[in-house]
């Protein structure tokens, strides 16, 4: 952790000195680590990480994902094997409970996503 914030801190430290006007090119700024170049290129253009950007293009948010895996648990506890068809279905019935909208299609959950969510 703290080779990420000492990171995080000369990263800092480099863009700060950029907008001083003591480094005229990011390039020169990270000739001593070139590995940080991206990083300052982007903390001088002022974009916001990865980490801290918003989520999107989720099927389902945090809640809906604790209550499924609450929800697998329960069925596991009773000795009840949770399937990717009936994860599927569960999750359909969530959004279809969530869908307010009748001009828009309702979003559904595939195959592919409830494989994806038993790997994570």
């Amino acid at each position: 952790m703290s080779d990420y914030l000492s990171t995080k801190n000369q990263v800092a430290c480099l863009a700060q000195a950029i907008y001083n006007s003591e480094y005229p090119l990011i390039a020169e700024a990270t000739r001593e680590n070139p590995d940080l170049y991206g990083r300052v290129k982007n903390c001088v253009a002022r974009r916001i990480s990865r980490l801290n950007r918003p989520v999107i293009n989720r099927l389902l948010n945090d809640t809906e994902e604790e209550g499924i895996m609450l929800w697998i648990t329960r069925l596991n506890d009773i000795g009840q094997r949770p399937g990717i068809s009936l994860l599927k279905r569960f999750v359909n019935c969530i959004l279809a409970n969530r869908y307010t909208d009748p001009t828009e299609l309702l979003p559904t959950c595939g195959t592919k996503w409830a494989t994806r969510f038993c790997k994570r």
